[in-house]
């Protein structure tokens, strides 16, 4: 059995979840994740790294998985993951390897998690074969029915305890799977901010160009340390007062403050004429 998601070492005298380092291709998804989108936990309990007993470790199967629902059929299956070709054919030469639990499987099946681990002429006959490609499951043989021996209470105690330790637990490699992803959805997220960024940055350098090169005006790029800080808000001012209408709308504004103007000082010419007294009329 091939070492790896979830396998279990001693270490200090206590059990521990460890996860292998994997080949880049086959580090998106792991295998658990992948398996329990295709069986879902509110209808299959999947377990794994199950022993054939407890109180000492014999065999074990990569994952067991048990159907919750009559109308699919109440079914125990066992899933052995090979993720290279050498240590599938370490398998098949050694086909006593998995008696210890597949005798109490309804189905048993290969799940390959990798590039040409298997061909279909090699998979045994009571077996079945699942291959992963990407985040889905393929099934590339089905597995046959089988009849299964009674589960012995040895084999009930090592599932029991199983499901009771670690059923629903996080796996490491999960944990590192979905950091890896966010990571690089952020540097992707970073990178286009950036590109963004730079465009906007570019268009704006051209369009300063742009207005220094037929205005003649060169706008700073940066605040001067010393002197005419406000060189800036002046060229804003003259910018708009030209956009505003320049010399042109101001000289029209005056010949109408002029006309204006004329206005009030007939105004008060007639205002003083009607005050002046007048003389007495002749009789």
């Amino acid at each position: 059995m091939l070492k790896g998601i979830g396998e279990r070492e001693k270490s200090n005298g206590r059990s521990a979840l460890i996860s292998r380092k994997i080949p880049q291709h086959q580090q998106m998804s792991s295998p658990y994740s992948i398996l329990r989108k295709k069986f879902p936990e509110n209808a299959y309990v999947l377990l794994q790294e199950v022993s054939d007993t407890t109180g000492g470790r014999h065999r074990s199967a990569d994952f067991m998985l048990m159907s919750l629902w009559p109308s699919r059929g109440l079914q125990l299956q066992g899933i052995e993951l090979k993720r290279y070709r050498g240590d599938w054919l370490r398998e098949i030469k050694n086909p006593r390897k998995q008696e210890n639990i597949f005798q109490y499987c309804d189905a048993f099946w290969l799940l390959t998690h990798g590039e040409n681990i298997a061909k279909l002429e090699e998979i045994p006959g009571p077996w079945g074969w699942m291959e992963i490609k990407g985040s889905r499951i393929y099934i590339r043989k089905k597995a046959p029915t089988l009849t299964p021996k009674p589960i012995t209470r040895a084999f009930l105690a090592a599932l029991l305890r199983r499901a009771a330790s670690k059923d629903g637990f996080i796996l490491r490699s999960e944990i590192e799977d979905k950091l890896k992803s966010e990571y690089e959805k952020g540097r992707s997220h970073e990178r286009q901010n950036v590109e963004h960024f730079q465009k906007k940055h570019d268009q704006l350098a051209e369009n300063v160009s742009q207005f220094s090169k037929h205005s003649g005006v060169m706008i700073p790029h940066r605040k001067p340390y010393y002197g005419n800080d406000d060189e800036i808000e002046k060229i804003g001012m003259a910018v708009r007062f030209v956009k505003d209408g320049g010399a042109d709308r101001l000289q029209r504004r005056l010949l109408s403050l002029e006309e204006t103007a004329e206005e009030v000082l007939r105004s008060i010419r007639d205002g003083i004429e009607c005050l002046k007294p007048r003389a007495p009329a002749d009789n």
